[in-house]
């Protein structure tokens, strides 16, 4: 099975561009990227946190298939998405394909489209979590929403496509993790449906695999607000230096 590396490319204003790489190994993948033209990249080997990813998170999304009930009571949670939770989390994942991970470095292979797949379960499982809808009972989430008279937390989503699809490009990774995190806080605290070894099993896998998901990711997030700075800089030197020419150039002309 190949095994998948990403390329940092330098390019302008000594911004980093990424490119994964499916390969036997990292000379194999070295050959591919000079057919491309390149020449000048730095090979990193994804492939451990990627199967990890992919382990991790397919043991919460198969926990996420049961419907785990209260001692003694007819209420439960149930955690794996409904259509609207799975369709938010395509949607806002779409944003951080489109805008920071790049459409051709996405489904290349089969172990990025298993972790891309389940890593929308977990973020649609979380959505479930924090809009309210996967247990009756509120935890601190749903307690803050109920103060501000809100059903449910679907409203608050509509700001989060906002900032995933119009802010910059930055917010797509962060809020991917926003949602993780407050996902995590909400079930923590509607309640111990699950059973301590369920529950811990659960939080302890959707959490690794969350980690192995950034390992294998994160560095595009990071890099992507790295570069949004750097650009910025860069553009504004470019105007500044454009300007004082300008200025000088005037100057010149009236003597």
């Amino acid at each position: 099975m190949n095994k998948i590396f990403e390329a940092e490319i330098p390019v302008k204003y000594q911004v980093k561009e990424s490119l994964f790489i499916s390969a036997q190994n990292q000379e194999d993948a070295k050959e591919k990227l000079e057919k491309m033209g390149i020449t000048n990249s730095v090979l990193k080997d994804k492939s451990k946190s990627a199967i990890s990813g992919i382990v991790a998170m397919s043991i919460a999304v198969i926990l996420s298939f049961f419907r785990y009930f209260g001692k003694g009571s007819t209420d439960y949670i149930e955690l794996f998405p409904n259509i609207i939770s799975f369709t938010l989390s395509v949607i806002i994942y779409s944003a951080f394909v489109i805008r920071v991970k790049g459409l051709k470095n996405t489904f290349e292979n089969k172990i990025d489209f298993a972790i891309s797949f389940l890593f929308m379960l977990i973020i649609g499982i979380f959505i479930k979590l924090f809009s309210g809808d996967a247990t009756k009972t509120s935890g601190l989430i749903g307690a803050i929403l109920q103060f501000f008279h809100l059903d449910n937390g679907y409203p608050l989503f509509i700001l989060l496509l906002c900032l995933s699809w119009l802010g910059m490009k930055p917010l797509c990774g962060f809020v991917l993790i926003g949602i993780m995190i407050f996902g995590l806080i909400e079930l923590v605290t509607c309640g111990n449906y699950m059973g301590n070894l369920i529950s811990v099993l659960f939080i302890f896998s959707a959490f690794c695999g969350c980690v192995f998901y950034l390992k294998y990711e994160g560095n595009r997030i990071i890099q992507s607000f790295s570069d949004f700075g750097t650009k910025t800089a860069g553009w504004m030197n470019d105007n500044i230096k454009a300007s004082k020419d300008l200025i000088d150039k005037e100057i010149n002309n009236e003597k």
